[in-house]
């Protein structure tokens, strides 16, 4: 056997040993892929929390999710070819649900947080809220935020959400107190546990619907933040997403949509897609 032809032989040997062991590599690649895989079945797993009225909820009639984010998620099945399987999880069980494949997305009216974005995500705006501060309609102490920071004013607030740093920031003399979610939050208000209400102003605007004891504040909402469509990291679906919410915003299906639902008062913060 020439040098030569020991030479090639090496080579042709390297090349047969980097082909096999980069197919673990490129199968994973393949693998983390979602698209494909939705289309090829017909269907895309979403994740809600369907315990927020309007929004994303259970209808008790029909015993179907039903709401806003549903009417888009729907609409968005329908344009490219797909249907929606909706899962209910709650708040905290949504990101481990994507994170471990049970579901392909979270479409919940979820905050695009820097911090959630180190595990997942997130498309483009769906739509802008800010923290906004509510109060019992009998009661006249409040007109600012200033007016809620005072020694003694107790300022309930979601535990975890935004409201916290709304507290801490602006409201820093008065009592932080969490509750679990923005219903109990509310309840808690008219019970006289708290004295002031900070959460999301479209939950605040949705929950006065319900409960005719509470009255939302006309103040400037604090720390306006996005909301946006998580998917994994990586996920091949997100462009399609993003591509999706500018066109609904342009062509007027979320206009149309938020009418539908009596929305537009609750998202007083609008993205312009032509921006």
């Amino acid at each position: 056997m020439t040098q030569r032809t020991k030479v090639w032989l090496l080579l042709a040997l390297l090349v047969v040993f980097a082909s096999v062991t980069m197919l673990p590599f490129v199968a994973q690649a393949e693998d983390s892929q979602d698209l494909n895989r939705i289309v090829k079945n017909s269907k895309i797993i979403v994740g809600m929390e369907l315990g927020v009225a309007v929004r994303s909820f259970m209808n008790t009639d029909t015993k179907k999710p039903d709401g806003m984010e549903v009417d888009l998620v729907n609409e968005f099945c329908k344009r490219i070819g797909v249907k929606a399987e909706i899962v209910d999880i709650t708040w905290d069980g949504l990101i481990p649900a994507l994170v471990s494949g049970r579901i392909d997305t979270i479409i919940s009216g979820m905050c695009r947080k820097e911090l959630r974005t180190l595990t997942v995500d997130f498309s483009d705006p769906e739509w802008i809220l800010g923290q906004g501060l509510a109060c019992r309609k009998d009661d006249n102490r409040f007109t600012t935020w200033e007016s809620a920071n005072k020694d003694g004013i107790k300022a309930g607030c979601t535990l975890g959400g935004i409201g916290e740093d709304v507290v801490k920031t602006y409201l820093p003399k008065a009592k932080l107190m969490t509750f679990p979610s923005y219903n109990q939050t509310a309840l808690a208000l008219i019970a006289k546990q708290i004295d002031v209400w900070i959460d999301d102003d479209f939950l605040q605007v949705v929950s006065i619907r319900e409960h005719s004891q509470v009255k939302c504040l006309p103040v400037k909402s604090k720390m306006a933040i996005a909301t946006g469509w998580a998917v994994r990291k990586g996920s091949d679906l997100l462009p399609v997403m993003n591509n999706f919410l500018y066109n609904a915003k342009s062509d007027g299906t979320f206009d149309r949509i938020v009418k539908k639902w009596d929305l537009s008062e609750a998202m007083n913060v609008h993205w312009d897609p032509l921006d």
